[in-house]
């Protein structure tokens, strides 16, 4: 079984759950977090040595999980948190705005890519269990925020933080996992 951390985002009783707000805002979240060290290669047997590393991580749950799977987040919360994350989930959150993006309605898109922005740029990681929105904010915000200057460094954060869970290429400014 994968421990949880007793500080859960979702709720103070380690049961997590997405519908209820974090408690205590936005910035609530920083921390630093332990990690163990060690690499793909290394042998089972081998002693690992905990070391610190700040790992501040948005959880951006996207419509569709938030709706139908919940409990996607919660599994991708506690892989996490044993990895020694510190996750938060910004309860500002909405949607990427990939269906306006998908079916042409790029000016109502754009609005929800400044949202989001806001409301991730803060964070030093972003995971999000879907491909597509992933997607989305790498590939799509930049052509969407293109000329809106005011944006420009949030987005280009945004965009060179943000993982699909899967993808497995967090790193550390040292470059490991």
């Amino acid at each position: 079984p994968i421990p949880t951390s007793a500080t859960s985002l979702f709720c103070d009783s380690g049961q997590h759950n997405l519908n209820r707000p974090m408690s205590g805002g936005r910035g609530s979240c920083r921390a630093d977090a332990v990690r163990v060290n060690g690499s793909a290669g290394a042998s089972p047997s081998q002693k690992q040595q905990p070391i610190e590393m700040p790992y501040n991580v948005a959880l951006f749950i996207t419509c569709l999980t938030d709706q139908f799977y919940p409990q996607v987040g919660i599994a991708v919360t506690k892989i996490l948190e044993h990895y020694g994350c510190k996750v938060c989930f910004p309860e500002t959150q909405t949607c990427c705005g990939q269906p306006f993006f998908n079916n042409g309605f790029h000016p109502e898109a754009a609005e929800l890519a400044r949202k989001w922005v806001a409301d991730f740029e803060n964070y030093d990681y972003i995971v999000t269990p879907s491909g597509s929105c992933c997607a989305m904010v790498r590939d799509h915000f930049p052509e969407l925020l293109e000329h809106d200057h005011a944006y420009e460094h949030g987005m280009r954060r945004v965009v060179s933080r943000t993982y699909e869970f899967v993808d497995g290429n967090i790193r550390d400014d040292a470059g490991k996992v």
